[in-house]
């Protein structure tokens, strides 16, 4: 079977030595590059072509959600694999949600990578244990009151957008930054309040960083 070509995504240099490491002791896979931060990835996917990404979660200038939302929108044969430090259900969620194949924690990466890897190279889906555990108590919770959480109804820009307003921008930052218009951006914060049920920016930005959500959108 040919070699899977594999992209790492993080900005640790330490980290990226040892899923390099990882991936060594398996001929299935062959490193073809790596990126230490969003948008270096995306470039590196345009350039190299890989067919499987192994992509932090939490990196400047371009957060991993959004980078697996724009791979999956524009080359969605690309397999994805989440690393993350987090085990908060948000996360995952927030990834899955983004279209990935895969979920792991970093301090399992040693041990779960190369299971995710294969996996999700036979076309499966693959969430640790922990966090797969995480999910189906989330499930029954969904059954049982038939509501998720409404940061997931949020689309990619409304992420953005959110992301910025807790960072402490003006919407007039903010369309510039996003080269939208004005207007748009009071549209998205307006549909943002409204989907979150909440009625001033203060409480917006209180919710969302108790949901850990400037971290999640990168």
């Amino acid at each position: 079977m040919k070699k899977a070509k594999i992209l790492i995504v993080d900005d640790h240099p330490i980290v990226r030595n040892g899923l390099k490491s990882i991936l060594s002791r398996n001929s299935d896979y062959l490193q073809v590059g790596e990126a230490e931060n969003g948008e270096e990835a995306y470039k590196k996917v345009v350039e190299l072509k890989p067919d499987i990404i192994v992509l932090d979660i939490v990196m400047p200038r371009l957060g991993g959600i959004q980078v697996a939302e724009r791979i999956k929108k524009f080359h969605p044969k690309i397999k994805i694999i989440i690393l993350s430090m987090y085990k908060q259900k948000e996360y995952a969620l927030c990834a899955l949600r983004a279209g990935v194949d895969g979920f792991v924690l970093k301090d399992q990466a040693s041990e779960r990578l190369l299971d995710a890897l294969n996996s999700v190279r036979a076309g499966k889906r693959y969430i640790c244990p922990d966090v797969a555990r995480y999910l189906a108590e989330e499930y029954i919770q969904f059954t049982k009151n038939n509501t998720l959480d409404p940061f997931f109804s949020l689309s990619l820009r409304e992420k953005e957008v959110l992301s910025l307003i807790v960072e402490g921008n003006t919407s007039k930052k903010i369309a510039k930054q996003l080269n939208i218009s004005l207007s748009t951006i009071k549209t998205h914060r307006h549909s943002i309040m409204r989907k979150l049920n909440i009625h001033d920016v203060a409480s917006l930005i209180r919710l969302a960083m108790q949901k850990g959500f400037d971290t999640i959108a990168g």
